[in-house]
């Protein structure tokens, strides 16, 4: 940013008329936005650089960071939501040379998802994902999770749980395969908010799959999932038998007949 004059800035520049000079800083899938003040000139008590954080770019809704006036050189601001706003204004006197800034984006929205895709149980037949600390706007991140060799059906359940409510979801499905190339919602699996922790939610199979997206605005802290065999009443029974065989014909002569016997919960191990 270059508002420096070799003789002097304009004057009566007024937020109240619409007259003020501002910039919005929004860059692409910025986690946040640091401002550095390269020079810095403005009339002392009179002329004034405002600098506001935005949960938009329209800057609808803001939060004053710091207001400069003078002519030493400010620190180093930050607007942690990604968006930040910058307003000059001055009176009918005492001009001066203005400022130059540069800014830099930090963090992009790829850049927290965990590189694990698939994660399994350990040896003590639980598996957890631990995604607190606070995530990144546009965010998409997916994990396959998976009882390995274990038999059985997938419960996760929700330890923290903080979203930013119905913007920012974690969604849910049960996978038939391990890499989950057909796969169903998981019923009541769109999850939002606060009001998930401490749930827990059944799958019919041993794999599913845990996605987390966030729009461009207001981040929370996130959550943890763990995960494990699910064991109980409310757990999906399992087959324990084949399905009752029948003698197939060729009805048409052709030489091909279709065989198609599906288990429409989980077939068990050792069955023959």
């Amino acid at each position: 940013i270059e508002f420096w004059f070799d003789e002097d800035y304009p004057r009566n520049r007024r937020e109240e008329d619409g007259t003020a000079c501002t910039w919005v800083l929004a860059p692409n899938d910025a986690d946040s936005v640091n401002l550095e003040f390269t020079q810095f000139d403005t009339e002392g008590g009179w002329d004034f650089v405002k600098i506001e954080s935005c949960v938009t770019v329209e800057c609808s809704s803001s939060q004053l960071l710091e207001t400069f006036s003078g002519t030493s050189v400010p620190a180093v601001v930050s607007a942690t939501t990604g968006v930040m706003k910058i307003t000059f204004t001055s009176d009918g006197s005492g001009e001066r040379k203005g400022f130059t800034a540069t800014f830099e984006a930090i963090g992009a929205s790829s850049a927290r998802c965990p590189n694990e895709a698939i994660r399994e149980v350990g040896n003590d037949g639980i598996g957890t994902i631990d995604f607190t600390g606070g995530y990144s706007n546009n965010q998409d991140c997916s994990w396959i999770l998976s009882l390995g060799s274990i038999s059985g059906s997938l419960e996760v359940t929700f330890s923290v749980f903080d979203t930013e409510r119905n913007f920012d979801f974690v969604r849910l499905f049960q996978c038939a395969d391990s890499e989950c190339l057909s796969q169903d919602a998981l019923e009541g699996g769109t999850l939002s908010g606060v009001d998930v922790q401490g749930l827990s939610f059944v799958g019919q199979y041993r794999y599913m799959l845990l996605q987390f997206t966030s729009d461009g605005s207001v981040t929370r802290d996130g959550f943890i999932a763990t995960f494990e065999k699910c064991v109980g009443n409310q757990c999906p029974s399992a087959s324990s038998t084949c399905p009752q065989g029948e003698l197939l014909t060729d009805p048409i002569g052709v030489g091909e007949v279709d065989i198609n016997y599906y288990f429409p919960n989980l077939y068990l191990n050792n069955l023959d």
